[in-house]
């Protein structure tokens, strides 16, 4: 299919595939969905594409999710450590294996 971004909006995730035309694709992903949201960041590490952040429309969120591939399942992470405050417009960057 070539490289895709994912979004995801509750369990309707969709991704738009690097063709010739590039075209929109929904493919089935089942698990945890994150929530509906906007002004997240995703980032792909790991065969995961990862979504943390973003604003739902009443609150900032900082929670963490993964699109597990190639099972196409949904997980929410569990982290350890000092979680980052509540975000939205915000930055993420894989920095070699971190």
């Amino acid at each position: 299919m070539g490289e895709s971004a994912v979004g995801s909006s509750g369990d309707s995730t969709s991704a738009v595939v690097a063709g010739t035309p590039p075209f929109w694709h929904k493919p089935n992903t089942t698990g945890q969905f994150p929530c509906p949201r906007c002004a997240h960041t995703t980032f792909f590490f790991d065969m995961k594409y990862f979504v943390l952040g973003g604003w739902n429309g009443h609150r900032m969120l900082n929670d963490l999710y993964a699109l597990c591939m190639p099972q196409m399942r949904w997980v929410k992470v569990s982290t350890t450590g000092d979680a980052p405050s509540p975000r939205t417009g915000h930055a993420t960057i894989v920095v070699g294996s971190k």
